[in-house]
């Protein structure tokens, strides 16, 4: 078992990027971290069917490309996250509340000018896009996308990292729920990636699956990665088990709140990202509206006690609300949940899983 340094750099050609919490610009990168590594501090009490314990590694990548993922080698899992992955959240957390109906009970909201993105201004990758292209910063033009009031910036770092930890926990969901040994073992190409229709038995068994299949079956894999790491955070959430100082000065609605916009945004966000990356939508991950449509099912769930329920109305409001300020995005509907019932799959997937 390599260490994570070792690994990274030999499987992925890349450097570890370990971040000094004594630094004021890697302080973010740090919490991240540390908060999901305390977390998972217990990891080798989930054990597969033959009794093996998860035993996994996790931190950043340095590179300059919006990415995370999960990998496995002998014996060991990996949760990996680039680290401009964590520095685009942040950058579009702040756009978010620079939108006077995101948290409206937070600061001084009704300040805040509410500017729409622009079509060719994709949120969360300006920074990046100077970054790579050496370009020039426009202080009229990125002044905007900065909330005006100092505790609404302050909060929108606290949904950033909210966002990461979903990251987090979606890759360590294809790790714990068998998708990375399972894609291993099929051999199948790419990266993980909702299904229109469930992937019957006798195909998933035939060595010549088509593109199509393959795409289906990656789709399953995804969704079923966020509706997992969702469940995780609001675990965290109703558990008590918030390990984020900060995060613990907002009251356990506005948290809540933070939680699910945050996740919402994220799984929209990574569309943004592949265009950035000039990868065709639906390639490799679902449409982002069947996404958006499955966590919206669990959202509700979750909002299913009456103490709630008008928190749930609340975030709905808010994320139809952004439909004009954000291009391309909307709000889904339940009823546009993918399929992710498969019993076929499930029966492949039990010796991979962790419990």
């Amino acid at each position: 078992m390599l260490p994570f340094y070792d690994f990274v750099q030999r499987r992925h050609q890349a450097k570890v990027f370990e971040p000094d919490p004594a630094k004021p610009d890697e302080q973010i990168f740090a919490v991240s971290q540390a908060s999901f590594r305390n977390l998972i501090a217990n990891a080798e009490m989930f054990r597969n069917a033959s009794g093996a314990p998860l035993r996994m590694q996790a931190g950043y990548v340095e590179r300059l490309t919006p990415d995370a993922f999960a990998d496995f080698e002998d014996g060991m899992h990996y949760v990996m996250m680039h680290q401009a992955l964590l520095a685009t959240m942040i950058e579009f957390a702040l756009f978010l509340f620079t939108q006077s109906v995101v948290m409206p009970d937070i600061g001084k909201a009704e300040e805040e000018i509410s500017p729409v993105m622009g079509k060719d201004q994709p949120p969360g990758l300006q920074a990046l896009r100077i970054t790579i292209e050496d370009a020039s910063v426009d202080p009229e033009r990125d002044r905007v996308r900065i909330p005006r009031c100092e505790e609404r910036h302050r909060a929108a770092i606290y949904m950033g990292l909210l966002m990461s930890r979903f990251v987090w926990f979606h890759e360590l969901a294809h790790c714990i729920n068998g998708h990375v040994l399972f894609m291993r073992d099929q051999r199948l190409s790419g990266t993980l990636i909702s299904a229109a229709a469930p992937l019957g038995l006798v195909r998933l068994k035939t060595p010549e699956r088509t593109a199509d299949d393959q795409r289906r079956l990656r789709h399953i894999l995804e969704t079923d990665a966020d509706l997992t790491a969702l469940d995780w955070l609001l675990r965290i959430h109703n558990g008590g088990a918030e390990n984020i100082q900060g995060l613990l000065t907002y009251d356990d609605a506005q948290r809540f709140k933070m939680t699910i916009i945050g996740t919402y945004m994220m799984t929209w966000l990574f569309e943004e990202y592949q265009r950035f990356a000039d990868q065709s939508d639906n390639l490799t991950h679902p449409a982002p509206r069947a996404r958006l449509a499955a966590l919206t099912g669990l959202m509700r769930e979750a909002a299913s006690h009456p103490s709630i329920q008008s928190v749930m109305s609340e975030i709905e409001e808010t994320l139809i609300k952004l439909e004009t300020q954000l291009p391309g995005f909307q709000f889904a509907s339940e009823s546009e949940v993918v399929m992710i019932d498969d019993p076929a799959l499930d029966a492949a997937l039990e010796p991979y899983r962790f419990r």
